[in-house]
């Protein structure tokens, strides 16, 4: 058996909104993952930061308890994302959280995103993403469960983790080949 290297989803989501912040986008609704195992209160003191350092305390995030993990905007880009870690569980536990993740970034899909912040602008571009680790398994599930067409249909954007980077694979481009 192989030693399988936890990938938690507070690390895929510090990694995500540094991401987003780095391209110009800024997250405004962070949620939490909560539940067994979950160590809510340092995800949130990481996250806060992020915002510290990248935001140069210009921005505090707001947590919230429902809807995406990360809700993020510029002036052209409305962000919905929904973020998976790895862990440990069998190949069946971890083929059922990957997905769970892409039924719930699927359900994010709009089409045209509302204007619900002012400082978006009315042609601002929905980008819906999947935030996950660069696994071997995730990788095969993804290949298989979330190929090209769906992701250009959707505009379905994956962020690759991979040794704390986010790699951003665009709904046209094709899955790299490595793993961590």
């Amino acid at each position: 058996m192989k030693f399988r290297k936890v990938v938690t989803e507070g690390d895929v989501m510090v990694a995500t909104i540094r991401f987003l912040f780095r391209n110009g986008s800024t997250p405004t609704r962070i949620s939490v993952a909560r539940g067994k195992g979950i160590d809510s209160a340092l995800i949130q003191e990481k996250v806060k930061r992020v915002f510290r350092d990248e935001s140069m305390k210009l921005v505090k995030p707001t947590f919230v308890g429902y809807g995406p993990d990360i809700v993020a905007v510029s002036d052209d880009l409305y962000w919905k994302v929904e973020c998976k870690g790895r862990g440990t569980g069998k190949p069946a536990t971890q083929r059922n959280n990957f997905d769970r993740g892409l039924a719930s970034v699927v359900s994010y899909y709009e089409g045209r995103q509302p204007m619900d912040d002012e400082r978006m602008k009315k042609d601002a571009t929905s980008r819906i993403a999947l935030a996950l680790p660069a696994s071997e398994q995730y990788m095969d599930l993804l290949n298989k469960r979330a190929g090209t067409p769906l992701r250009k249909q959707l505009n379905l954007w994956v962020l690759l983790y991979r040794r704390r980077k986010i790699i951003p694979i665009a709904p046209i481009d094709d899955y790299p080949d490595y793993y961590p």
